[in-house]
C-alpha cells in the first residue's frame, strides 16, 4: 500500500512537472502569438473571458500570426472548432463543398428563442423555400420601385427636414438612432406594406420595439460568449438574469410581428404578390409562427445592417474629408451631366453611375462589416484547402472582420481608408465575394445586396450634399456592442450614442480678386438665433475639432491646385512644407504677446505703438518688405481691422500695461484655463484647421463677416474680441502665405 502511495505521488509530481515544461518552454519558444493561447484541460477559456469585450478585434489579433490564417479554437464543455480569415477556406465551405457546412445545430439552437426558423436560422428545404419565394423581391423593377416609391420619399419627407432642424439649432443628433428608424420604415414598407413611421413626428412610434429588438440580438449573442454552454441553459430553465431579460424582449418583439401579420391577413381584397409578407401569407401551409420568423429575420435584414455600415461610414468619413470632397466632386460632376440641382431626387441610374461613393461604401464594409462572423458546422471529417483538419460535428468560423483587416488580403496598407483600392480608371471593380464576404457568398449569398447599395448611396449622397457631420470625440474609435450585427456602442460621457454634430454645408467659390461667393445649400444658419455665449463656444467647439481631428489620424501634406490657389490635402508627405508651417506658427505665437495695453486698445508686444492711430495701423501692413501690396489686400479687411482694433473694449481697470499683461496671463475661467492658455489653444487649432484638413480657406473669410458682428457688439467680452482679432490676423497671413 505504502509502494502504491508512493508511486502515485511520483506520477503526479511528473504529471505537474511536465505541464509546467509544456507552458514554460511553449511560451519560450514563441516569442510572437503564433495563435491562440491554450492551456491544458481548459483550452484558450482564460483568454477568451479576458478579451471577450473585443472579440473580434481578439480574433483579427491572433489569426494574422496563424499559418494560413486558420486556426484550432478549444473550449471546455464542447467539441472543438476552426477560426479562420482565409479566402480558399471560405470559398470550400460556401461554394465548393457547401452541403458539407450548413447551419449546426448549435447554431440553430442558441437563436431560436429569436429567429426561430427563419431564412437566416434553417437549413434544406425550409431555406429555400424562403430564399426563393424572397428572391421575387429584389429584381431589378422592384429595386427602382424601391428607390423612387420609398427611399426618395423617406429622405425628402423624413430624414432631411430632421437634419435640417437639427443644423438650425445645433442640435446633437444620434445618426445611427435615425439611421436605424429610417432602415426599419423601408424594411416594414417593402417586404410587409406597413409604415411604422418611427423616424417621423416626436419618433415614439416603434421605440419599445426597437429597443427590445436590439437587447433580444445583443442577448442572443451573448449565448455564443458564455464561457460554458451549460450556463445560459440553467438561467433560461430558472429565469433568471440575462435569459429573463431576453424573454421579456422576444414577447415584445413577438407581439409586434404578430400585429404586423394580423394586420396583412385582415385585408382580404390586397394582392398577395404585393409584398414578400403577402406571397407568405398566400401559402395556407405557412403558420403563424413561421410567418412570424420571417418578419423578424427580415427585419434584421434590413434594418441593422445598412443602418449600422452608414454609421460607421461616416464616422469615417469625418475622419476623412479628402474622400468627402472626393464624393462632392462627383455628386456635382452627375448632377451638371443631368441638368439637375441639388434637391432634386437621383434616379436609379444617377446612383449606379456613383463609383467613387460606392468604393467608399465598400470600404467601410471592408473594415467594418455588418456581420463580422458567421457561424457553420461540419457534417464529416474534413481537410480545408490551407491543409488543416476539421473533424465531424466540429463548428466553423469564419470572420469577415480580420478578413478585412489580413494584409495578407489587403496589403501593407490594410488598416487604412482608402476607396481608390476598389476602382481602376475610376471605375467600380468589384472583389471576389470570397475575399469580401460582407454579403456571403455561394447559394446564400444576400440577395438584397443590390438594394443594400443602392439605399445608402442613397442616404449618403443627399446628406453629403446637403450637411456636413462632425462626430463628437472623434480621436476615440466607437466601441462596438456584441450582438448579430456590428452596432456602434454607447459612449459613457454621451446620453445618445454615437453622436453627431450637423450643420448645413456652404460651398464658396473662389476668384483672382480674393473675395468669395457663398452659395448655401439649403438655409443658412442665423447666428441671431444664438446667444453671444452660444456663439463662443460654438467657435471653440469648431477650433477644437480639428485638433480631435489630428490626434485621431497622422497627417501629411501635398499641393493641389485648384481655382488659382493651393489646398492641402493629407494624400502625401512634404515635410518642408510642415517645417515651414510650424516656423510660420512659431512666430505668430511668440510676436502677439496676447496682452493689452487698456489705453490704447492695441496689443501688447505685437509691434504697434500704443499711440499709433487706426489708419496708421492698416498702412503698416503695406509699407515695403511687408510682404503684401495694396491690390492684394481685401478693402473689407482694412476697415474691419481698423474698427475692431478702434473698438476693443476691456473690462480691466485702467491699470498699467505689466499689469494687464498680468491678468490676461493668469487669470482663470470657470474650468480652471487661463485665459492666456485658451487663447493660444484656439490659435493653434486654428492654423491646424487650416493646414490639416481640406477647409477651403475663402470659407473663413465669409466666416470673418459673422465675427466682426460678434466683436461689434456692446457686451463683447475680452475673450471673444481677443479670438475674433487672431482670427482674423491668422486667416489674413495663410491668404498672404498661399497667394
Amino acid at each position: 500500500m505504502e509502494v502504491f502511495s508512493v508511486q502515485l505521488l511520483i506520477i503526479l509530481f511528473l504529471l505537474s512537472l511536465w505541464i509546467y515544461l509544456y507552458v514554460a518552454t511553449s511560451s519560450q519558444k514563441k516569442p510572437t502569438n503564433k495563435g491562440f493561447k491554450v492551456y491544458p484541460i481548459v483550452g484558450v477559456l482564460p483568454e477568451f473571458i479576458k478579451n471577450r469585450a473585443r472579440v473580434h478585434d481578439w480574433f483579427t489579433e491572433n489569426l494574422s500570426h496563424c499559418p494560413g490564417n486558420t486556426d484550432v479554437f478549444r473550449l471546455p464543455g464542447i467539441k472543438p472548432g476552426i477560426i479562420t480569415a482565409n479566402p480558399l477556406n471560405v470559398e470550400y465551405f460556401l461554394k465548393t463543398n457547401f452541403e458539407n457546412y450548413p447551419k449546426g445545430e448549435r447554431l440553430i439552437t442558441t437563436l431560436d428563442d429569436f429567429l426561430g426558423r427563419g431564412i437566416f436560422n434553417s437549413n434544406g428545404k425550409l431555406w429555400r423555400v424562403q430564399r426563393k419565394t424572397a428572391s421575387y423581391l429584389f429584381n431589378t423593377k422592384s429595386l427602382r420601385s424601391f428607390v423612387m416609391d420609398n427611399v426618395v420619399v423617406e429622405i425628402s419627407t423624413r430624414l432631411v427636414p430632421i437634419l435640417a432642424k437639427a443644423s438650425e439649432t445645433r442640435q446633437v443628433l444620434d445618426l445611427q438612432d435615425m439611421l436605424e428608424r429610417f432602415a426599419f420604415d423601408n424594411i416594414c414598407k417593402v417586404s410587409f406594406n406597413v409604415d411604422p413611421a418611427s423616424l417621423g413626428g416626436d419618433r415614439t412610434d416603434g421605440s419599445e420595439f426597437m429597443q427590445a429588438f436590439d437587447d433580444a440580438a445583443a442577448l442572443s449573442t451573448e449565448r455564443f460568449l458564455c464561457s460554458l454552454p451549460l450556463l445560459w441553459k440553467l438561467f433560461k430553465f430558472f429565469n433568471i438574469g440575462s435569459e429573463r431579460k431576453l424573454k421579456k424582449s422576444i414577447k415584445i418583439v413577438h407581439e409586434f410581428a404578430d400585429k404586423i401579420i394580423q394586420s396583412r391577413m385582415e385585408q382580404k381584397t390586397a394582392n398577395k404578390d404585393e409584398d414578400l409578407l403577402s406571397r407568405f401569407i398566400g401559402n395556407d401551409e405557412n403558420s403563424k409562427e413561421f410567418l412570424r420568423d420571417i418578419v423578424i429575420s427580415f427585419i434584421l435584414a434590413g434594418r441593422d445592417t445598412t443602418s449600422s455600415a452608414l454609421s460607421w461610414f461616416f464616422w469615417l468619413l469625418s475622419l476623412n474629408p479628402d474622400v468627402e470632397s472626393n464624393i462632392l466632386k462627383e455628386l456635382e460632376t452627375i448632377r451638371s451631366r443631368n441638368h439637375k440641382t441639388i434637391g432634386d431626387a437621383y434616379s436609379f441610374e444617377e446612383l449606379r453611375d456613383m463609383h467613387y461613393l460606392h468604393a467608399a461604401i465598400s470600404e467601410t464594409l471592408r473594415l467594418y462589416p455588418p456581420v463580422p462572423v458567421d457561424i457553420l458546422a461540419c457534417r464529416s471529417d474534413d481537410v480545408l484547402p490551407d491543409g488543416a483538419f476539421i473533424g465531424r460535428k466540429w463548428f466553423v468560423v469564419y470572420c469577415a472582420y480580420a478578413m478585412g483587416r489580413m494584409e495578407s488580403i489587403w496589403g501593407k496598407n490594410c488598416l487604412e481608408f482608402l476607396p481608390e483600392r476598389w476602382l481602376e480608371n475610376g471605375i467600380y471593380r468589384q472583389e471576389s465575394p470570397f475575399k469580401f464576404p460582407v454579403f456571403h457568398a455561394g447559394p446564400r449569398m444576400c440577395l438584397g445586396k443590390q438594394m443594400a447599395y443602392i439605399q445608402m448611396k442613397s442616404i449618403a449622397a443627399s446628406v453629403i450634399e446637403r450637411f456636413k457631420i462632425d462626430v463628437q470625440n472623434l480621436e476615440k474609435c466607437p466601441e462596438y456592442v456584441l450582438s448579430l450585427t456590428l452596432r456602434m456602442k454607447s459612449g459613457l460621457q454621451n446620453t445618445a450614442a454615437t453622436p453627431f454634430w450637423v450643420c448645413k454645408r456652404q460651398r464658396l467659390s473662389f476668384n483672382l480678386s480674393g473675395m468669395s461667393q457663398a452659395t448655401t445649400i439649403g438655409e443658412e444658419w442665423d447666428d441671431s438665433l444664438q446667444s453671444k455665449e452660444q456663439i463662443e463656444a460654438n467657435l471653440l467647439n469648431k477650433f477644437e475639432a480639428a485638433v480631435r481631428r489630428e490626434r485621431a489620424q497622422a497627417y501629411s501634406f501635398s499641393h493641389q491646385e485648384i481655382r488659382g490657389a493651393k489646398k492641402f490635402r493629407h494624400v502625401g508627405i512634404e515635410p518642408s512644407l510642415k517645417n515651414k508651417f510650424d516656423r510660420m506658427y512659431s512666430n505668430i505665437v511668440a510676436t502677439g504677446a496676447f496682452a493689452w495695453a487698456p489705453s490704447s486698445g492695441v496689443p501688447a508686444g505685437s509691434g504697434v505703438d500704443p499711440g499709433t492711430s487706426n489708419a496708421d495701423i492698416v498702412d503698416d501692413g503695406l509699407e515695403e518688405g511687408s510682404g503684401d501690396s495694396e491690390e492684394d489686400v481685401n478693402p473689407d479687411f482694412q476697415t474691419d481691422m481698423a474698427r475692431m482694433v478702434g473698438e476693443i473694449n476691456m473690462s480691466t481697470s485702467s491699470n498699467t500695461k505689466s499689469s494687464g499683461k498680468r491678468k490676461g496671463r493668469d487669470h482663470a475661467d470657470g474650468n480652471g484655463m487661463t485665459v492666456f492658455k485658451r487663447v493660444v489653444s484656439i490659435c493653434r487649432s486654428l492654423f491646424e484647421a487650416l493646414y490639416y484638413s481640406t477647409f477651403d480657406f475663402k470659407a473663413y473669410e465669409h466666416m470673418r463677416l459673422r465675427y466682426c458682428d460678434l466683436v461689434r457688439s456692446e457686451k463683447a467680452t475680452p475673450f471673444a474680441v481677443t479670438v475674433c482679432v487672431f482670427f482674423i490676423v491668422a486667416v489674413r497671413m495663410v491668404y498672404i502665405y498661399e497667394m
